[in-house]
């Protein structure tokens, strides 16, 4: 779901950049760079100090390895007299006219010109240089060897300003905690005294928030499908793993990363997407299933319904692109820092209104919420599938099937004339990587199958209440076992796509990017189907287990603040990191605990006070009545506690 973020580091090291001084000065900078240089001359500490923060040309060049930023924080904090440090980042390349240069082989420098590679080497000097001036000196020592800096990007450590965006999010989180507060009291004092606090006034209490989050409770109602609550919770959990594995996306990997492809077990990382139809299938089987049981009772009011969905999830995704365009920028430092906010300043407004899969989806904001999106918008379509169904019972369910093929037949088509292969990371051109994402893993009506395999499950669920369809034991295992055998080969049928030397023709891509999506949809479709009607031992055991209940109602959160976490833990990075599986799945469970504590937060502060406060103002408004409940709640409150 990163992939955009890929991208963005490629083109970022491509660039001439500076950002954290604004007093460059060409007459200082040469008047301290010369200083520097008589400085180091005569072996003095200070300037010796400076020389030794930078980076050195890597080991493993000709393994990936190719960037070495020495050491920022001393070069940052560096200060003598009136010169004070400033990191750059060097991109170095062969000088053009670098043939005549004596070639030795142990020499590094002379792997960079005969392999022509670009290494990206630390440097400290002077905060009075610009990047020019920079790169201009660099080339003055550079050139003995045959080599030229191209570009740089530079970082001091002076203080980041403040904005206004920024006084605006400390004014938000503050009325926040002061709503909190002032409303778990509020609760508490009423409760204490025997009395029923107002629920409006009461919506932000951590004790009301609190009991309902983390309350379990065993039920047989039919209209509880209790798998999905640990459905939902280990796929957040694979998508978080997977996500940890795109740590490379934005630093550089010490060892050479793509030799793990060989070993099978990398098949958990590669195939995170994977999880994702099993929430599309889930959100199509609750849709149908909450409008079946609203049209049986002839109550339906779809305006609220999509008003309901909006407040669901938005809010919580508001809070969070808040968070991260005021004060991410605020909570990390170094050589490879980058805030990644500016597709949020510009495209902000398309995440809230759920149209990045097809305003922007190139440079979405906070890159998660392209999944909601497309939850959304299939979502707004659901009742107008879902009503015929109803309506005309058997002879309309055809329909269903039918549009699931046209599905699969489109994104075959669609991967085929696009030349699209399997893998993301085997699309060898710019145009090529764009295409994946903006016509394959994004675009709505692409993903509209697995949602309607959730609804055809919704119908059947619905259509069974109270006459469950009775299965043999040798038919219902037969189905497991297949069910079980086609996710494994659709996992294991991934390994020759991600080979770096896979030479499969385009039409295998294709043929496998329109089967796997179905295949996992129809299989999950039935383990939920044969957990809820009793079928499935030990797995609808652990997948209904009622411990997973406070789990399944962060999930959402969950998945939307992890990758928060995971960015601004991967910027601070001041070296190349080391990729292994040991390492990121050490990693993974660090993920799994900050992030349930960060979702429990937006839970308790503003996912559920704003579903009660939604709840409330639907069932009680009816002209100034709720104004006179409040009036006359708070009015009780205060002379209680003057009493007291």
């Amino acid at each position: 779901m990163t992939y955009v973020v890929k991208v963005s580091f490629i083109f970022c090291t491509f660039v001439t950049f500076s950002c954290g001084s604004d007093l460059h000065n060409d007459a200082s900078c040469d008047s301290q760079l010369s200083y520097f240089d008589s400085a180091f001359e005569r072996r003095e500490s200070w300037a010796l100090n400076m020389l030794d923060t930078w980076g050195r040309t890597p080991s493993g060049l000709l393994h990936g390895n190719t960037q070495s930023p020495g050491h920022y924080t001393e070069c940052v904090e560096f200060r003598h007299n009136d010169i004070q440090g400033q990191h750059c980042m060097l991109t170095v390349t062969a000088a053009v006219n670098s043939s005549n240069v004596r070639r030795d082989w142990t020499n590094p420098e002379s792997n960079i010109r005969d392999y022509n590679l670009t290494p990206i080497i630390g440097i400290c000097l002077p905060a009075s240089c610009s990047v020019n001036k920079i790169i201009d000196y660099s080339n003055k020592f550079l050139i003995e060897d045959g080599l030229e800096g191209v570009s740089a990007i530079c970082r001091t450590n002076d203080a980041v300003p403040f904005q206004t965006i920024d006084y605006f999010a400390i004014i938000i989180f503050s009325l926040l905690f002061a709503a909190l507060v002032a409303s778990t009291i509020y609760e508490v004092v009423l409760l204490n005294n025997g009395r029923d606090p107002n629920k409006l006034l009461a919506a932000f209490s951590l004790y009301t928030n609190g009991a309902k989050l983390f309350a379990m409770k065993e039920t047989s109602s039919p209209n509880v499908i209790n798998c999905l609550n640990g459905l939902r919770t280990l796929s957040i959990f694979w998508i978080i793993f997977g996500h940890r594995f795109d740590d490379r996306d934005y630093v550089p990997v010490f060892n050479d990363s793509s030799t793990y492809y060989k070993k099978y077990i990398y098949l958990i990382f590669t195939n995170y997407d994977k999880p994702v139809d099993t929430f599309f299938v889930m959100g199509g089987l609750l849709v149908t299933s909450s409008l079946l049981n609203s049209l049986d009772r002839k109550n339906v009011n779809i305006p609220r319904m999509y008003l309901h969905r909006y407040l669901r999830y938005t809010p919580s995704l508001a809070l969070i692109i808040l968070f991260h365009v005021s004060f991410t920028k605020f909570l990390g430092a170094g050589p490879f820092f980058n805030a990644y906010t500016e597709n949020c300043e510009k495209y902000w407004w398309s995440a809230l209104l759920h149209l990045t899969v097809y305003t922007n989806p190139l440079y979405p904001c906070y890159d998660v919420s392209w999944y909601l999106s497309v939850d959304f918008q299939l979502f707004l379509i659901s009742p107008i599938i879902i009503y015929p169904i109803w309506k005309w019972g058997r002879k309309a369910f055809w329909i269903l099937p039918v549009i699931v093929l046209l599905v699969q037949g489109c994104i075959f088509t669609t991967t085929y004339t696009k030349g699209i292969n399997v893998y993301f990371f085997q699309m060898t051109t710019l145009e090529g990587i764009f295409a994946w994402l903006e016509k394959f893993y994004f675009p709505t009506h692409l993903r509209l199958g697995s949602w309607v395999i959730g609804i055809m499950l919704g119908f059947v669920l619905h259509h069974e209440k109270g006459n469950k369809l009775k299965i043999s034991k040798f038919v219902s295992a037969t189905l497991w076992v297949i069910s079980i055998a086609v996710l494994l080969t659709i996992l294991l049928c991934h390994y020759p796509f991600i080979q770096l030397d896979d030479n499969r023709s385009i039409l295998a891509n294709a043929f496998y990017n329109a089967c796997y999506r179905i295949g996992w949809s129809y299989s999950v479709a039935w383990i939920i189907y044969a957990c809820h009607n009793g079928s499935g031992g030990v797995i609808r055991w652990f997948l209904s287990w009622k411990e997973w209940q406070p789990l399944g109602k962060l999930g959402l959160n969950i998945y939307l603040v992890h990758r928060l976490y995971q960015i601004i833990t991967v910027i601070n990075q001041q070296q190349p990191i080391v990729w292994d599986f040991f390492t990121q799945t050490q990693k993974f469970f660090g993920d799994v605990v900050v992030s349930t504590i960060l979702a429990t937060i937006l839970y308790l502060i503003i996912e559920n006070p704003v579903s009660l406060i939604e709840s409330y103002l639907y069932d009680k408004i009816k002209g100034c009545k709720l104004y006179q409940m409040l009036f006359t709640d708070i009015l009780r409150f205060l002379a209680m506690v003057v009493k007291s």
